[in-house]
């Protein structure tokens, strides 16, 4: 079977997007149930948007 490869700019999977917030996976997936992040799911796969990854990392350090 091929592998089919689908590049989306502006979109982070999950691991990417850990490694970008300083959280962990819960927290996370607490934030897109509250409805803090929209996830964009494809297939089985979950994606979150830079813009809101980038949201989340001004809104934590005006916390601080």
């Amino acid at each position: 079977m091929a592998k089919v490869v689908i590049e989306i700019d502006g979109l982070l999977d999950v691991q990417e997007a850990l490694g970008e917030l300083p959280i962990g996976y819960a927290t996370l997936f607490r934030w897109i149930k509250k409805g803090d992040i929209l996830p964009i799911k494809i297939g089985d796969r979950t994606y979150i948007t830079q813009s809101d990854v980038q949201r989340l990392k001004v809104e934590r350090q005006t916390r601080n």
